[in-house]
């Protein structure tokens, strides 16, 4: 495997659990901003999942992988992306907590789907096709305690 691919492999694997344990800390912040029992479990759920995530991430063999393409054009996957966002406020309430993290889960979902498209071995898309399918399970959960608990 070339130097060039192994590099940008594992770029990505670091800026991924980077952002993973970014995640999990935020979960774990928001689960401080609750009070209901229901909120508080899905935040739990959240949250180990994405210690999850980061294990599946860092235990991930990639030397053994195919390298990632010198160059890949419209299918590039932008780490700074996934990284970019900002932070909350230490006030933040639990309504902005749950947007912000839903548009999180969003920018993995697709960083996991760019990743995915550009890997060259069937490992490697499956490893972040995998991923990027537990995402858009988060993003949709987070959506739907959003409208449980702010919708009309």
């Amino acid at each position: 495997m070339g130097s060039t691919g192994q590099q940008r492999m594992k770029e990505i694997l670091d800026a991924a659990i980077d952002a993973e344990q970014a995640a999990f800390d935020l979960y774990d912040r928001a689960m401080g901003l609750v009070e209901g029992k229901q909120a508080k479990a899905v935040l739990k759920e959240l949250r180990d999942d994405e210690l999850l995530h980061k294990e599946m991430l860092e235990s991930a063999v990639f030397d053994t992988w195919e390298a990632l393409p010198r160059e890949s054009g419209e299918d590039e996957v932008t780490i700074s992306e996934f990284l970019i966002g900002g932070d909350l406020s230490e006030d933040a309430d639990f309504q902005a907590v749950l947007l912000f993290a839903a548009k999180k889960e969003k920018q993995a979902k697709e960083f996991y789907s760019g990743a995915a498209k550009i890997a060259v071995g069937t490992a490697e898309k499956d490893f972040f096709l995998k991923l990027a399918r537990m995402e858009e399970l988060h993003e949709k959960k987070c959506e739907a305690l959003y409208w449980e608990t702010y919708g009309g």
